[in-house]
């Protein structure tokens, strides 16, 4: 690479180019989820609410207004149960987003409970 410097320097037309491999070098980063959920929405062409995963608060808010109630839980663990006896556990802090998995299940929590 320090040749190819050299040989740019030497070449009176065209622009000085310096390589250091030492100082300069190629971090790969992994992207940050924001930026993610940001370029999945730019590619859909879709609107963000069915993009974006949901945040836990909002899968609480869901099961509230169904009627389970929170039984206590253990740490991010909430333990909700409905009075006809359907039981879930939801984990995660309330700003958290909700991983696929549990979205499918307080929605089938939710339809089994209205049937």
């Amino acid at each position: 690479m320090r040749h190819l410097a050299a040989e740019a320097a030497n070449n009176a037309a065209g622009p000085t180019l310096r390589f250091s491999l030492n100082r300069y070098r190629l971090y790969l980063l992994p992207m940050s989820t924001s930026a993610y959920w940001y370029q999945q929405r730019k590619r859909s062409g879709k609107n963000a609410d069915s993009i974006m995963p949901r945040k836990i608060r909002g899968l609480i808010s869901d099961l509230e207004k169904a009627g389970f109630v929170n039984r206590g839980g253990k740490g991010s663990h909430r333990n909700y149960e409905h009075p006809k006896g359907v039981r879930l556990t939801v984990s995660g802090q309330l700003g958290d987003d909700a991983k696929p998995y549990q979205e499918r299940e307080v929605k089938r929590k939710i339809q089994e409970v209205e049937q």
